[in-house]
């Protein structure tokens, strides 16, 4: 069995689930940070007792660049990170 690692799904647990990006530009004093984050829905009992899903975010990486890193090196660690 081969994986098609063109395929970006591979990456979710589910393909119902979406991935996140979040992205806080530095500038000189700021460092920049980025997250990667999964939604995936998560079953709750409400009031009443009945079941509900709702859409819940897990963290699945947080990364904090080095001060003074170009927005084009931040550009090519976004599109290399699975």
């Amino acid at each position: 069995m081969s994986i098609d690692l063109t395929d970006l799904r591979r990456y979710r647990d589910d393909p119902r689930h979406r991935i996140v990006v979040s992205v806080d530009l530095g500038k000189f004093q700021d460092y920049t940070a980025f997250t990667i984050s999964e939604t995936k829905p998560k079953a709750h009992k409400n009031v009443t007792g009945n079941t509900v899903s709702a859409m819940h975010i897990y963290l699945r990486d947080i990364q904090r660049l080095p001060l003074g890193t170009d927005y084009t090196e931040i550009e090519d660690q976004l599109q290399a990170h699975p």
